[in-house]
């Protein structure tokens, strides 16, 4: 079995990170925000309603092909006074 390396920049792990917007229909859902929609179609709605997802992940493979394993997603905006 090959392994992948880890890409180091100045001997530390190259770590990425980035967010994603998911629509969903229910407003009462848990966790549901109204989400400011940052597309330059004009045809989109300025704002939806949905989930804000965030992942971390490690930047991983050889010097020809890179890509990103994740290591963490999870709702971000606070949704952990929902739950308390």
């Amino acid at each position: 079995m090959q392994m992948a390396s880890l890409l180091y920049i100045n001997e530390t792990a190259v770590l990425i990170g980035d967010g994603m917007k998911q629509t969903k229909e229910a407003r009462r859902m848990p966790g549901v925000k109204k989400l400011h929609q940052e597309s330059e179609n004009f045809s989109k709605a300025e704002y939806i309603f949905g989930h804000l997802f965030g992942a971390v992940g490690i930047l991983m493979g050889t010097p020809q092909k890179w890509f990103c394993l994740p290591l963490f997603i999870n709702l971000q905006n606070d949704v952990k006074t929902i739950f308390s």
